[in-house]
C-alpha cells in the first residue's frame, strides 16, 4: 500500500506593527532615524517579555526585546530614549543594565499584538522624560501622571500640538515622513 504525504503549504505569517528603536552605533551607520515603524511576526521574541513599569501603570501592555547591534563599542550601544521607558515609578531610576548603555537596537511591541506606532513610541518616553523632570525638582514621585487618564490627557495635548508644528514642513520635493504625522493617529488606548 502506497500512501502520498502531500506537503502542507506553510501558514502564513501574521505581522504586528511594531517600532525599532536604534542605539546610537547603529543609528550612525545605517544613516536611519532613532526610531521607525517596522513589522514582525506574531511569535517574535518580544511577546514574552515582561511590560516595563511605567507603561504597566500607563496601561499600555508594551514588550522590549534587545535585538543587539554589530558594534562591540560600549559607545555604540546606548540607547537613551528606550532607558526613559524602564524607569522605575517610585525612585525615577532604570535598572543599571539600562543606564549602563549596553541595550543596542530594541524592538517594541504591545504584548496584545494590536498596532504600536512611532508615534506612541514618542509619546511615552516624551511622557517619561516629563516624569523625570518632576523627579529633578525634587518633589518626588507625580503620582498623578501615573495613570491612563492622566497619559491621555497628556497624549491630546501633544497631538495638536504635533499638527500645529507640522505645518509647512516636509522632505525635499515636499514629502512629509509618515512616522512624524500625527494627524489621524489614534491614542495607544484607541487602536
Amino acid at each position: 500500500m502506497s500512501t502520498s504525504t502531500a506537503s502542507a503549504a506553510p501558514a502564513a505569517t501574521r505581522l504586528v506593527q511594531a517600532v525599532i528603536v536604534r542605539c546610537d552605533g547603529d543609528q550612525r551607520t545605517s544613516g536611519l532615524p532613532p526610531w521607525s515603524s517596522t513589522t514582525i511576526p506574531a511569535d517574535h521574541p518580544v511577546f514574552w517579555g515582561t511590560t516595563p513599569p511605567l507603561a504597566s501603570r500607563l496601561e499600555i501592555p508594551i514588550a522590549i526585546h534587545c535585538e543587539g547591534t554589530q558594534s562591540t563599542e560600549r559607545a555604540d550601544l546606548d540607547n537613551q530614549f528606550v532607558t526613559y521607558l524602564n524607569i522605575d515609578p517610585v525612585t525615577g531610576m532604570a535598572p543599571i543594565p539600562w543606564q549602563a548603555g549596553t541595550i543596542g537596537t530594541v524592538v517594541i511591541a504591545r504584548k496584545d499584538r494590536r498596532p504600536f506606532l512611532p508615534q506612541h513610541f514618542e509619546a511615552l518616553w516624551e511622557y517619561a522624560l516629563e516624569i523625570l523632570d518632576k523627579f529633578g525638582d525634587r518633589d518626588g514621585p507625580p503620582l498623578s501622571m501615573y495613570n491612563w487618564q492622566a497619559f491621555e490627557r497628556w497624549w491630546k495635548n501633544r497631538k495638536l500640538d504635533a499638527a500645529a508644528g507640522r505645518e509647512g514642513q516636509g522632505k525635499p520635493g515636499g514629502a512629509l515622513d509618515p512616522d512624524d504625522d500625527w494627524t489621524d493617529v489614534k491614542s495607544p488606548y484607541e487602536v
